[in-house]
């Protein structure tokens, strides 16, 4: 007797961790951050432009060379900008992405990744006509299935 209970126990647990008797809603979030290592020692010979750019915007593009672990490297940035930034806030915006950009080529890059997956249990379209159930701390939802082996949401003829 003690054998049918566990048998059927077993396989009751099988039926509802099975995928078919869910469908799972998941959704998968993804965050990336790139850290890069490199420390700039000197910058020299900077030259900054701005001009007209498409419709109202603007454009500045700066140019220069900085000095990164004794040796010199030539950086070239660019920013496009709204009429309501001033030339200055753009331009600097322009001197970070050529820095940005050395410090991408010859310095060490660290990227830190983190995915997430989160899933929601739909409830299955058939009925439960005997057992009860609920739902436990995590969102999980269970079914508790009777001693006899019955499973409580199949029909009974």
């Amino acid at each position: 007797m003690n054998k049918r209970i566990l048998h059927y126990s077993l396989v009751s647990v099988g039926l509802l961790l099975s995928p078919s008797t869910y469908a799972q809603d998941c959704t998968i979030t993804s965050q990336t951050q790139t850290q890069t290592q490199g420390v700039i020692e000197s910058v020299q010979d900077l030259k900054m432009v701005s001009s007209p750019h498409i419709d109202k915007f603007r454009k500045c593009d700066a140019s220069f060379q900085v000095k990164v672990d004794g040796r010199w490297h030539d950086a070239i940035g660019s920013y496009i900008y709204a009429p309501e930034m001033s030339e200055k806030d753009a331009c600097e915006k322009a001197i970070n992405e050529g820095k940005k950009s050395v410090l991408r080529q010859v310095s060490t890059e660290v990227l830190i990744s983190n995915e997430t997956m989160k899933c929601s249990d739909k409830k299955p379209d058939t009925v439960v006509k005997s057992g009860f159930g609920g739902t436990d701390s995590q969102g999980r939802r269970y079914v508790v299935i009777d001693s006899f082996g019955k499973l409580p949401w199949k029909n009974e003829q």
